[in-house]
């Protein structure tokens, strides 16, 4: 009981850890991570380092995720084995994670994620750095499995511009668009098609006005 005692908060502890990085990191607009990269504080650009790799950070945190989960699953399954009922060993763990390792911590990465993640980014880094041999392993461990469980599975084609424009149709008929937003879109395709030629016009056709003349100068060319 007294190893339970000190376990299970350490292992809650990290769980919710993740959780909270996972929510305040990727809660990042892109324009804050751009900023946080060109930044003159250290914790900011230290940020912006770890999210230049998102998936790296993504492994690692469920790594530690997973690994904390199957902890605490044990731990109250070892503790109360002589009760033998399924309340202890499988309720109260999954009520336990879920309301102090995911609920919670992920609450508030994304009610305080700039402050949270600068707060988190050396010891994040620390780990990235850690678990560095572990996530390469996993990574190519899954990228072959994947590859050979899933080699029926072909490259999806390229969406054509016929499909596209389908698409803006049926958007428009749905109301998903505006029109606007429509007119703007179909000149896209339009442009595409248009070469410079159609749309250049002789230089002695083109309108000229000099900044130093009068408004009225400009109002006799309109």
């Amino acid at each position: 009981m007294i190893f339970f005692i000190v376990a299970l908060p350490i292992c809650l502890a990290f769980l919710a850890f993740a959780s909270l990085v996972e929510s305040s990191y990727f809660s990042l607009s892109s324009l804050e991570l751009q900023r946080f990269q060109s930044s003159s504080r250290q914790r900011e650009r230290l940020v912006g380092q770890l999210m230049k790799s998102p998936r790296d950070l993504l492994i690692i945190m469920l790594m530690i995720n997973v690994v904390m989960n199957i902890l605490i699953q044990n731990l109250f399954s070892s503790t109360f084995e002589q009760d033998n009922t399924l309340f202890f060993s499988v309720v109260v763990p999954l009520c336990v994670t879920l309301l102090l390792g995911e609920v919670i911590p992920k609450s508030v990465g994304l009610a305080y994620n700039k402050v949270l993640a600068q707060i988190t980014a050396k010891f994040v880094f620390y780990l990235r750095v850690c678990f560095f041999p572990f996530r390469k392993l996993l990574l190519d461990i899954t990228t072959r499995v994947s590859r050979v469980c899933f080699f029926f599975l072909r490259q999806e084609k390229k969406i054509s511009e016929r499909a596209l424009e389908d698409a803006l149709h049926t958007s428009d008929f749905r109301g998903i668009l505006t029109a606007s937003e429509l007119r703007l879109l179909q000149g896209y395709f339009q442009l595409r098609n248009t070469t410079v030629r159609e749309w250049m016009q002789p230089r002695e056709e083109v309108q000229f006005f000099d900044v130093q003349d009068s408004l009225e100068c400009l109002w006799n060319l309109v």
